[in-house]
Formats: C-alpha cells, structure tokens, sequence
C-alpha cells in the first residue's frame, strides 16, 4: 500500500508541477481525482491511524489560511495540496517536505533578488515535488 501511495504521489507532482510552471495554475479536477485516490488509499492502509492523517493536515490548513489573508500572495492550490499531502504522510512528514521546499523557494528567491528580478512570481508546486523527494529519499536510504 506504501507503495501504490507513492506513486501516486510521485505521479501527480510531476503533473502538477509541470502545470504550475507553465501556467502557474493548478488543474483542480486532477487534483480532485488525486484526493480522491489518495483518500481511498491511505483510508485503506492507515485505518487505525486516522488522527495521524488528520494532525498531517494541520499544516495545510494554516497555509490556507495565510492563503486567503495574503490576497493571493500565496496560492489557494498550493495550500490544498499541502493539507493532502499532510494527509498522506503525516505530521511530521509534512513538515520535513515544507521545509525542504521552502529552502529552496528561498534559495529561489535570493538568487532573483540579486539578480534584481522584482515581482518575480514562480511556482511553488515543483519545490513541493522536491521536497517530497528529497524526504523519500531520506526514507529510503535511512537518513542523512
């Protein structure tokens, strides 16, 4: 089941993050087919685990609420796939991804303030979806 979930999650960041950089947008009938999916698959995997799932959330719905205070500053999509992928992984797992993403949304936005590109917007999708890598990585190797 970690697996099949995995994949999933693989899948779909890849999607969306080639979406968000190209229209910095997000499909939100895909994303509803990936909550979905997600959903059916850890509901089926981590039945005895829920509240896990749910303090995953946690952090996305904070996110959303920053979201909807910053008038756009950050994207609406950005925090919904944060609290799906809590969901997914947990809270600790979320907040391992976070802040992996945003060093290098960081590192991202340095590099244009010294390049002096102001108002420069970029997607936040694909720091996500690396993120998300970095910290499968991390699973699979055992750690840094």
């Amino acid at each position: 089941m970690r697996l099949l979930l995995s994949l999933l999650i693989l899948f779909y960041l890849l999607l969306a993050s080639y979406e968000d950089i190209r229209t910095k947008t997000m499909d939100m009938w895909l994303f509803g087919i990936f909550c979905f999916m997600l959903a059916v698959i850890v509901l089926a995997g981590h039945s005895e685990n829920i509240i896990s799932c749910l303090y995953g959330s946690v952090p996305g719905i904070l996110l959303l609420l920053v979201s909807l205070g910053s008038k756009g500053q950050i994207g609406a999509g950005d925090a919904a796939l944060v609290t799906a992928l809590g969901f997914a992984v947990g809270l600790f797992g979320i907040m391992e991804i976070l802040f992996i993403a945003w060093a290098g949304a960081f590192v991202t936005a340095s590099v244009f303030m010294i390049k002096k590109k102001k108002n420069r917007r970029f997607a936040f999708i694909p720091f996500l979806a690396g993120g998300y890598y970095l910290s499968l990585f991390f699973t699979l190797s055992g750690g840094l």
